[in-house]
């Protein structure tokens, strides 16, 4: 619609006749046809905010346009119902703010996303699609003002508290933190359509934060586009995929082109925006300033941001599960899959995982999760083969409240024989490709190095080394467990999920530890991974390890592990992890070490006969710091 408001003087009568014939059809089949589906529970299947948005937006605009139309006020009144069970919440059921002469709880059918805003979408925690909400907003919005009209407050229900979220999504550049990850290509059609939200933003909100991120972002658009030197703006990384289906890579293409005309028209229509905003702005860089906190127990999403550093866990992720831990100014470091959880790989066509149970605590400055998992294979090629259970894993992530430092404690084993072609420990996923220049640079024990652009053939670096820094700003340590390998491929390894055939979109630097290739089989009981590390922001390689002794007693004692480390804020921690069906217990005994708080709880638990003593139950983990 923005590109028939720009073609609008040149349209003939005739052109705006079929225009006009065309909107009023789509308006009486949707008030005829189309029932409007909104989930009581905020799940997917029939979630429908996006579509809600732009169906309640297009009876607005058609009535908009042809006040004479037959039908006006019905476009009016479902369109109103349309946009208030967009970026709905539960709690709206409840409410008395008055839309349009009736409160909000009678014109509510559901609450597409939950009360956190956090919105479960094609099946995951999907920030794209909340981006996507309030692109739609935008669309509409503008074209309202250029006509000098004030949109229906219906637009707008919900739209500021969902851009608090999302601003928490928001890398300095632009690029979103997609913390549930995404089943599509990196860095493209949620992200492109991010530029009409973040206008939107600035005009509605006067949020000139907004202002950073539109121009980082066309940087990255700009950079892109010159590597590519085709005049295409995904030529290089969508190669493949143009090879394979031209329909699709037309089509992201196509987002690209349109959001940037989208901008530029708006742009040309409202001149001086930025110097027009008003009283309502929000305060500069109040999210990276005060450091902020998110979290959503249906997902098991936990995210903890400040100025230095952006780390979160995701359960119900769209390459679940996954985590973060990456540096607040270096988007380019972030990728989503299963980052950070063991990649374990049966015999069959497609390996997934499949959450079991989690569980997530948040206190001042971090959080902490456990939860237990069941990787799969299936599409087996035996006779009969059903899907089978590779791996029974269990995992402990938590933010440290020292503003730097994640700890991941992993443990697989097999619930049976079983052969498995790849076991990859720790996992972190460091892309490296032309948002970096095709260049890291990683510095460990006993070597210095930089990666030379994209290896000619599949690579695997042996690191003689317990850790590793990358580029001096995000350092890796072993607290136990085998030491690291840098496995290289020479193809693009994150795909559209379950789409190989398409190609990658992101080389990837993988970091394992253990690694191991080539199809073995193993028996019942075999523990595959069973390690703990730190990833943490900043430019030290200083070691968090901090051995204390301690001792394990208990049934559950063979299955639990202990890590004792220094946070950077000079704090001693200790992180225990029952991995058991039976408790266990935790003796700490360290010369100057006489009580133990229990973030999590907020417990203190005192020395008593020399030693601290704390309880671990079955499939749980304790998170302590000492002093």
């Amino acid at each position: 619609m923005h590109a028939v408001e720009a073609l609008e003087p040149y349209l003939t009568a005739h052109d705006n006749s079929l225009l006009r014939e065309v909107l009023i059809s789509e308006c009486d089949w949707l008030l005829d046809n189309y029932a409007i589906v909104a989930n009581p529970n905020g799940r997917s299947g029939e979630n429908k905010p996006e579509s809600n948005l732009w169906n309640g937006a297009i009876l607005h605009r058609t009535a908009m346009m042809y006040n004479d139309a037959p039908r006006l006020e019905e476009y009016k009144k479902k369109g109103t119902k349309f946009l208030l069970n967009s970026i709905s919440v539960p709690s709206d059921s409840a409410s008395d703010e008055i839309f349009d002469g009736a409160p909000l709880s009678e014109w509510h059918v559901g609450g597409n996303f939950f009360e956190s805003y956090a919105l479960h979408h094609h099946g995951y925690l999907n920030v794209g699609y909340m981006v996507i909400c309030l692109s739609n907003i935008a669309m509409l919005h503008f074209s309202y003002k250029q006509k000098g009209i004030r949109p229906p407050a219906a637009l707008n229900l919900h739209a500021r508290e969902l851009w608090e979220l999302i601003k928490l999504c928001t890398f300095p550049d632009g690029r979103l933190c997609r913390i549930g990850g995404d089943t599509r290509a990196r860095y493209c059609y949620c992200q492109d359509y991010a530029l009409p939200m973040w206008l939107y933003v600035l005009d509605e909100f006067g949020d000139e934060e907004s202002l950073e991120f539109e121009r980082g972002w066309l940087e990255i658009v700009k950079k892109e586009a010159a590597v590519n030197g085709d005049g295409s703006f995904l030529g290089d990384r969508g190669g493949i995929l143009r090879d394979k289906s031209p329909l699709y890579y037309t089509r992201l293409e196509a987002d690209r082109a349109a959001t940037l005309s989208m901008a530029a028209h708006w742009r040309r229509e409202n001149p001086g925006t930025e110097s027009q905003i008003e009283s309502h702005k929000i305060p500069k860089s109040s999210v990276a300033e005060n450091g902020n906190s998110w979290n959503d127990e249906f997902h098991g999403a936990c995210l903890h941001r400040n100025e230095n550093r952006i780390t979160s866990w995701v359960w119900e992720a769209a390459e679940k599960p996954q985590g973060l831990c990456v540096p607040v100014g270096k988007s380019d470091m972030a990728e989503w899959r299963t980052n950070l959880f063991p990649n374990i790989i049966g015999t069959g066509a497609l390996n997934t995982n499949e959450v079991v149970s989690h569980n997530e605590t948040q206190f001042d400055g971090g959080f902490s999760t456990f939860g237990v998992v069941r990787s799969k294979t299936s599409q087996l090629l035996a006779e009969g083969q059903a899907e089978e259970v590779v791996a029974e894993q269990q995992l402990v992530f938590a933010a440290l409240p020292d503003g730097a430092t994640t700890i991941c404690m992993q443990y697989a084993e097999t619930p049976h024989r079983v052969y498995i072609e790849t076991v990859q420990g720790l996992n972190l996923n460091m892309p490296n490709d032309i948002f970096n220049d095709d260049v890291r640079s990683y510095r460990s024990a006993n070597s210095a190095f930089q990666t030379a652009p994209l290896p000619k053939n599949e690579e695997t670096l042996e690191l003689d080394s317990n850790w590793l820094m990358i580029d001096d700003s995000l350092f890796v340590e072993i607290l136990y467990g085998e030491n690291m390998t840098i496995h290289r491929s020479e193809k693009r390894e994150i795909c559209i999920k379950e789409k190989a055939r398409g190609g990658g979109f992101l080389y990837v630097d993988e970091i394992s530890s253990p690694y191991e290739k080539g199809l073995k089989p193993y028996e019942k009981g075999t523990v595959l991974v069973d390690l703990a590390f730190i990833v943490r922001t900043g430019g030290s390689a200083k070691l968090a390890s901090d051995p204390i002794k301690t001792e394990i007693t208990g049934a559950g004692a063979t299955k639990t592990r202990c890590a004792t480390l220094t946070g950077v804020d000079g704090a001693r921690y200790a992180i225990f992890a029952n991995f058991a069906d039976t408790e266990s217990h935790v003796k700490i005994a360290a010369e100057g070490i006489t009580q133990a708080l229990e973030l999590a709880s907020g417990n203190v638990t005192k020395e008593s006969d020399g030693a601290i003593t704390i309880p671990c139950p079955p499939h749980s983990h304790i998170l302590a710091k000492l002093a």
